[in-house]
């Protein structure tokens, strides 16, 4: 075989699904009469993420290609939501199920879903709206007429966060999760969770306005509640936990500054009192450091009745991006939180000193007081590197198959200790500082790499050749580059590699250039052969298939 022609159909039909529909078909349509009938004539269903540069690029294309692909059209994600004023939603979508709107716009969200109310199959919808809308509950309403619905995450913030909604059009709905990610009252909410009595997940930020209300939040479905509060008393909380009619098994609750959260004894009456049915409690508290707040108060949470719920808390400090202190207060396993992120302090009360978490960000290499048998993703931020060495003792080293070095002070040297402990890696992300040598005396060249088999490598900031060639001889198995570099170095790194590839002295089998313009891309495809490679642009980055 040759040609990229000769490749079977299936093997086609298995690189589509990797790109994005509407490029499929503009790219290879036209081709020849095999490729227009495995584009057009099959039935696999169709997925479109419509971003700006797509619409610019195929703008006069998209109607017609959407027109033919209407009785497959299955998901459609649009980031340039003023394609939505030349598209309409209608019943001969019958297969569409889920839309996505990245920033749209009120006037296009409201005549949006008046249309989408036609459409049979839509039964899950995420969108995010950029303006601050002044009657919110117009769109709830909306949202709540969609006849299949069953999953809607949104964010739709309000001017007035004490607006009251109006219900007096609002119909039944269909749906069973709602994510609302933006503040909302409570006499709305529950408004709100009265029109879905198929409601069995609901996730919230409760606004700190009108807090109490004399409607009950009723639900028989209700299983699964996620709230967060800002600005509101405990006392607030209770009030709103005694409220709940609901079965509640899964309760999930984040609340600030209030110390009086704290009282582990109320949790446990309120709790046994007002939740019976509950299996799973995850409680986040925020303080900022600055105030004092006794150490030993993560002790009110040891009893037995917190242990024999096998629910643990744990206690750190960070420092935000604003420059401001925190403490966190939050509980952990078994109900484990998928990420931890290890500061400068931070205290567990399990005793068996475990951290169930998958991804483990650190920020300082000392005195980590957990051991992480599950985590298979490592990110090291921020640490003295003198000490980095410390670390392995808390993980199994086995289980680690991503490493992420966003700390530019670690060095060629540390990047090869890491290596020779983390025997199974395969992903690994680095920065080009992450490349120099300690001894900067010492030539590289004489330098011996230790082994590995990492098959991907994502070089987080501009890169140049040379940092490449060294990537090169560190991953002698390496199937994927993500790289940013030169634009007028593109061609060239892509003509070397090639090269090797062809020479069978690399495994490269991806490339990915970051941060690249769709005119190289068109340029590229002309002046490189297709038989060695197949290139495709999306996202402002130009992605390379070898063979």
């Amino acid at each position: 075989m040759t040609r990229f022609e000769d490749l079977s159909n299936e093997i086609f039909y298995e690189i589509f699904d990797y790109l994005d529909d509407i490029y499929v078909s503009k790219t290879f349509s036209d081709l020849n009469y095999r490729f227009y009938q495995l584009i057009h004539q099959c039935c696999l269903p169709v997925k479109v993420y419509l971003s700006y540069e797509s619409v610019e690029n195929v703008d006069n294309h998209i109607p017609n290609i959407l027109a033919a692909f209407k009785h497959r059209l299955q998901s459609l994600r649009v980031s340039d939501c003023f394609f939505l004023e030349k598209f309409h939603f209608n019943s001969s979508l019958i297969r569409l199920q889920a839309l996505y709107f990245e920033g749209i716009q009120y006037s296009s969200l409201v005549s949006t879903l008046l249309t989408c109310t036609q459409l049979p199959s839509l039964y899950y919808l995420t969108f995010n709206c950029v303006e601050n809308v002044q009657c919110p509950d117009k769109v709830y309403s909306l949202i709540f007429s969609l006849p299949v619905l069953k999953f809607c995450q949104l964010s739709l913030n309000s001017m007035d966060e004490g607006y009251e909604f109006v219900f007096y059009d609002f119909a039944i709905s269909p749906i069973e999760r709602l994510i609302i990610n933006s503040k909302c009252s409570v006499k709305n909410l529950m408004e709100l969770v009265s029109f879905a009595p198929n409601l069995s997940h609901l996730s919230c930020e409760i606004s700190n306005s009108l807090l109490f209300s004399d409607i009950p939040l009723v639900n028989e479905n209700l299983t699964n509640l996620s709230l967060k509060f800002d600005g509101v008393s405990f006392d607030e909380v209770e009030w709103f936990i005694k409220n709940l009619s609901s079965p509640i098994q899964t309760f999930t609750i984040s609340v600030k500054h209030d110390r009086a959260f704290l009282n582990s004894n109320r949790w446990q009456r309120i709790l046994t009192q007002q939740l019976p049915l509950l299996r799973k409690f995850m409680l986040e508290y925020y303080d900022r450091r600055d105030d004092s707040l006794d150490d030993d108060v993560i002790k009110q949470f040891q009893s037995s009745f917190w242990t024999e719920k096998q629910c643990f808390f744990v206690q750190q400090y960070y420092i935000d991006k604003h420059s401001t202190s925190w403490r966190r207060l939050y509980s952990t396993k078994p109900y484990k939180w998928k990420t931890y992120q290890f500061n400068e302090k931070s205290c567990s009360t399990s005793e068996s000193g475990v951290n169930l978490a998958y991804e483990v960000d650190l920020h300082h290499y000392q005195s980590i007081p957990y051991r992480f048998l599950r985590a298979n993703r490592l990110i090291l931020s921020q640490g003295n590197p003198l000490h980095l060495n410390e670390i392995f003792s808390h993980f199994s080293c086995r289980q680690l198959t991503e490493l992420i070095m966003s700390d530019e002070r670690l060095r060629l040297e540390n990047l090869f200790s890491l290596i020779t402990h983390l025997p199974n890696l395969k992903n690994l992300t680095i920065h080009p500082n992450n490349l120099i040598l300690i001894l900067p005396q010492t030539e590289i060249r004489r330098v011996v790499f230790p082994q590995n088999h990492i098959s991907k490598i994502t070089i987080s900031n501009r890169s140049s050749i040379q940092e490449i060639q060294i990537v090169q001889r560190l991953c002698p198995f390496l199937q994927m580059l993500d790289v940013e570099v030169d634009t007028e170095q593109i061609e060239s790194i892509i003509r070397i590699l090639l090269l090797q590839r062809i020479n069978r002295q690399n495994s490269l089998s991806t490339l990915c250039f970051r941060e690249s313009q769709f005119l190289l891309a068109e340029k590229l495809k002309k002046s490189i052969k297709r038989d060695h490679c197949f290139i495709y642009y999306f996202d402002q980055k130009i992605f390379l298939w070898l063979f």
